[in-house]
């Protein structure tokens, strides 16, 4: 796989988003995921490639102390921007930092977009309605298509 944490500007993100999507599908079975949680249609499989450590803590605390709250958190998203047990895409921007998540059925591949990708990335994001904005923003903003849905932000609270 390509090193998009380098410098290099020949890389657009739609390079970085294919072989994200590769990587995803080329996954081996024996690769655990970094969270299952059940629901009503199985168990979510979600694998985290480049987030910080802190990001990885926060869910997993969640996912750990509070699994109703966690399981809220996954389909506020899944129903808002990646498509609820189907195929889809979103770029998410969460404590600063924008990452790419892809699903395929009950499995979501998370990995961080390299900073120097973040900018391309979130103008494709938003042409195709697939970002999802998870910073914390004021009512003047509730009309923003991009902004968090309500569901999921009184999940993050």
């Amino acid at each position: 796989m390509s090193d998009y944490n380098a410098s290099t500007p020949e890389v657009d993100p739609w390079s970085f988003m294919q072989d994200t999507a590769t990587a995803f599908l080329s996954l081996p079975d024996e690769v655990e995921a970094d969270f299952v949680c059940p629901g009503s249609g199985g168990d979510t499989r979600i694998f985290v490639v480049d987030a910080p450590e802190a990001v990885v803590a926060f869910f997993s605390r969640i996912m750990q102390n509070e699994p109703q709250r966690f399981n809220q958190m996954n389909r506020a998203f899944d129903t808002s921007h990646v498509g609820y047990n189907g195929a889809g895409w979103a770029v998410t921007r969460f404590g600063g930092v924008l990452y790419l998540s892809l699903a395929i059925d009950l499995d979501v591949y998370v990995r961080r977009i390299p900073p120097h990708l973040s900018s391309a990335a979130l103008v494709i994001a938003r042409q195709y309605g697939k970002f999802l904005d998870c910073t914390v923003t004021s009512s003047t903003r509730e009309n923003d298509r991009s902004a968090m849905p309500h569901a999921l932000a009184r999940t993050l609270q």
